[in-house]
């Protein structure tokens, strides 16, 4: 979740496919549920939060955060296909991480294979630099249904891959606009951003294409592409 000017934007994902990207007023409804698939869900913590807790709290269901409390503060989610490679994998992206893990560095995106027995943590580009971290923070994570891709999109036009099914990630863009979703399918990679405005790379984003300028387009993913729609337009992406 991140604050831009009077509106808070929520993106939560799905196995590489966008379940939820809403830009709301302050003062919003809450968002209380989102499905992960086959009866794993994340849910609003109980409201009032404790005095620690923030709005966007989170509590698991059908797995387990284990002693990873951070998770509880996730800023999203997504699970891999359990008919993939990578066989319902769960991702989450924490902010401002300090490794609960013992490895003496800070890990945005951890993962579990055994629905939260047990996490790992990516190994994240050092570029990216253990200061400040947080605002680096992955703000939407999608997996290639195919293959063990996993990009991860977020604040200051950032963007991540990885090759080895989130193992680690290596940036390959930074600088402008925050990204809020992505999709990914094959090499296609669709991205949208605060304004709604969608862009589209197949080069893991060293050159971007505007798909539409227009504002509050959506992006989900099918079968055989990547599917943008703006009112009465639709654009389907292809995987490359």
């Amino acid at each position: 979740m991140t604050r831009r000017a009077h509106t808070k934007r929520l993106a939560i994902v799905l196995g590489g496919a966008l379940v939820a990207s809403l830009a709301v007023a302050q003062t919003p409804p809450p968002v209380m549920r989102f499905e992960l698939g086959s009866g794993v869900a994340v849910v609003r913590c109980p409201m009032p939060p404790s005095a620690w807790e923030p709005p966007q709290c989170w509590q698991p269901e059908g797995f387990t955060f284990g002693r990873y409390g951070v998770l509880r503060l996730a800023r999203s989610f997504a699970r891999a296909p359990i008919e993939g490679p990578l066989h319902g994998r769960i991702f989450a992206a924490v902010p401002d991480n300090p490794s609960q893990l013992g490895a003496a560095r800070m890990a945005p995106i951890v993962f579990t294979d055994d629905l939260g027995a047990t996490w790992s943590e990516s190994v994240w580009d050092p570029a990216t630099g253990a200061g400040g971290l947080g605002a680096f923070t992955p703000l939407a994570i999608a997996i290639d249904p195919s293959s063990i891709r996993v990009v991860a999109v977020g604040e200051y036009a950032r963007l991540w891959i990885s090759s080895d099914g989130g193992a680690s990630f290596v940036e390959r863009r930074r600088g402008g606009q925050t990204y809020v979703a992505v999709e990914t399918l094959g090499r296609a990679i669709v991205i949208t951003d605060t304004d709604g405005r969608v862009w589209s790379t197949t080069d893991d984003g060293s050159s971007l294409r505007s798909v539409t300028s227009e504002r509050g387009a959506s992006i989900t993913r099918e079968e055989d592409a990547i599917v943008v729609r703006h009112r009465s337009r639709t654009v389907r992406i292809p995987p490359r």
